[in-house]
């Protein structure tokens, strides 16, 4: 993605299955073919364990960058796969957003989805393995932003958590 002066844009990364959704026989009703996130039509997914059917698309999205984790298929991604995922993630948004910023562009970052998409997993990365690859896209452009840079450099992040059940939670500030 380019920086567009004055210009919003959006992406879209699916993540894949959970091994407790695997467990219960889930199949994916969202993919996304380049651009496009295709939201397939319920009465026509199988499970898992049931015929594979043809599927209908019931609805489409187009974006301005698009990544399906795990690939199109219904398995849940290794760590490998996730570090990747991370570093597409960062490259495709990241970097532009911190090169923006150095030119004085301010930037912004929403993770917006119901409650365990992925939100806090793109954003921070993966706790239970917290080496630098599976670092999140924060982490990422945190890193760029110092990569010899000049010491007088200043940057103002903020990163806050919006939620209906606890409100607005400061993520950067001490746990409480």
């Amino acid at each position: 993605m380019e920086i567009g002066a004055g210009r919003v844009q959006v992406a879209a990364r699916v993540r894949p299955l959970t091994s407790q959704e695997r467990d219960e026989g889930a199949r994916r009703a969202v993919s996304v073919r380049g651009s496009q996130v295709l939201i397939e039509d319920a009465s026509t997914l199988s499970n898992l364990n049931g015929d594979e059917g043809s599927t209908q698309t019931r609805e489409s999205f187009v974006f301005d960058w698009c990544h399906c984790c795990g690939g199109d298929g219904d398995a849940t991604t290794s760590l490998a796969e996730d570090e990747q995922a991370q570093e597409l993630l960062f490259r495709a948004v990241g970097a532009p957003l911190a090169e923006g910023g150095l030119k004085g562009v301010n930037g912004c970052v929403l993770g917006f989805g119901q409650e365990r998409s992925g939100k806090s997993h793109a954003l921070l990365g993966n706790s239970a393995h917290p080496r630098a690859g599976s670092r999140g896209l924060l982490p990422r452009v945190a890193a760029h932003l110092c990569e010899g840079r000049l010491p007088d450099l200043k940057v103002l992040l903020s990163v806050l958590e919006v939620s209906p059940s606890e409100g607005l939670r400061d993520l950067l500030g001490p746990a409480v």
